[in-house]
């Protein structure tokens, strides 16, 4: 120890011999010493690979573990929310960050007027770190979950999210009118596979859920329906949501043209992801804005809302719309007593809503009084 000093040293030596001669083992002492701080670098190494980028990606695992068909989806949403947005806290370990960090991660979301998506991210926040706390006691958990030893949910306290009103998004929500609908089935029927497929597929099937549609694999479809999964609602087990195919909608599929994804942009390798579905039919109402053919930019959830106003005006009725749509069926009649499918109903809602989109304006021919 050079930079001791004679004095120094014969302080510490003094220290010693009085640890000696009370009979202290100062070998097995400071080896003991040294195993400590062995652990504690050990720790702090581990510590520094249990970010919180790792923790919600063992969420993500334990998604799929349980059989979650939009594990792939949460997946998307934190990697472009948290990872992209907010890299530093996705590298800082996950047991070192508090509420405000999350609470930084949510706002971001607001600013942007991403109020949805907020919530969502809120709600896998929290669930990541429930699960992690879970999986100590939860023999079925991930084993990567229970590496964090997480004993506290931080993202607990984060507020819940909400919209405010009069934020001028009022009008965004309306369903198009049947004009501007019309507008849009001439724009997706021009645009070249696969999007302009995927797009017609979608609002030939009746604006399904795009998650569902998204799921949508070979198997799950024959020559005359397909079968979505359907995991809206307090279900142990996800519904079968069957839903007729009339023939132009068969054609949208086959000219998508892949497997065993069937809703794909890349061949079927893997499925499309939602939000990326949605942000083409958003690119149409742009273009359509610009010609003048609608007055907003509207989602794919709004080409749903539409086709249900559309068809109510066109005389379906709301039950076979509430079957055709999958929303609604809950109740304690349609779990246990109601087994009927509505097939026919349903197809004749498709085909009606075909015919809402093709139909031309009518020639008005004059009819002169005649003179009497």
């Amino acid at each position: 120890y050079p930079s001791w000093g004679p004095k120094r040293a014969r302080e510490e030596a003094s220290k010693l011999r009085d640890k000696v001669s009370s009979g202290t083992d100062i070998i097995a002492e400071r080896e003991a010493k040294k195993q400590e701080e062995i652990k504690a670098q050990a720790s702090k190494k581990a510590r520094k690979d249990l970010t919180l980028g790792a923790l919600l990606l063992a969420y993500v695992r334990q998604l799929e573990a349980q059989g979650k068909y939009d594990s792939r989806a949460v997946e998307n949403s934190l990697r472009r929310n948290v990872e992209k947005a907010h890299k530093v806290k996705w590298n800082t370990p996950a047991a070192d960050l508090a509420m405000p960090d999350f609470r930084d991660i949510i706002a971001t979301l607001v600013k942007a007027e991403k109020f949805r998506e907020a919530q969502k991210v809120r709600a896998y926040l929290r669930a990541a770190y429930a699960a992690a706390i879970k999986a100590h006691s939860d023999a079925a958990a991930v084993p990567e979950l229970r590496k964090f030893n997480i004993q506290y949910n931080p993202a607990r306290d984060v507020a819940t999210v909400t919209k405010p009103k009069g934020n001028g998004k009022q009008a965004q929500r309306q369903p198009l009118t049947l004009a501007e609908l019309r507008a849009y089935w001439r724009r997706i029927s021009a645009l070249p596979a696969p999007e302009g497929p995927i797009l017609r597929l979608h609002l030939l099937t009746g604006g399904q859920r795009l998650r569902q549609l998204c799921r949508l694999r070979i198997e799950d479809v024959d020559d005359t329906q397909m079968v979505l999964r359907d995991p809206k609602g307090r279900r142990a087990e996800e519904r079968d949501h069957v839903v007729p195919l009339i023939k132009e909608a068969q054609e949208a599929l086959e000219a998508i043209d892949a497997q065993p994804w069937l809703v794909s942009f890349v061949g079927g390798d893997t499925p499309a992801d939602p939000w990326h579905v949605s942000k083409r039919v958003k690119a149409v109402a742009s273009a359509m804005l610009k010609a003048e053919e609608t007055k907003k930019i509207f989602t794919g959830k709004i080409i749903r809302s539409t086709v249900e106003t559309r068809l109510t005006q066109a005389g379906i009725s709301p039950h076979a719309l509430a079957h055709l749509l999958s929303h609604g069926l809950g109740g304690l009649q349609e779990v246990h007593y109601q087994f009927y499918d509505f097939g026919p109903e349903k197809e004749h809602a498709l085909k009606t809503l075909l015919e809402l989109l093709e139909e031309k304006p009518a020639d008005v021919v004059p009819i002169r009084k005649e003179q009497g």
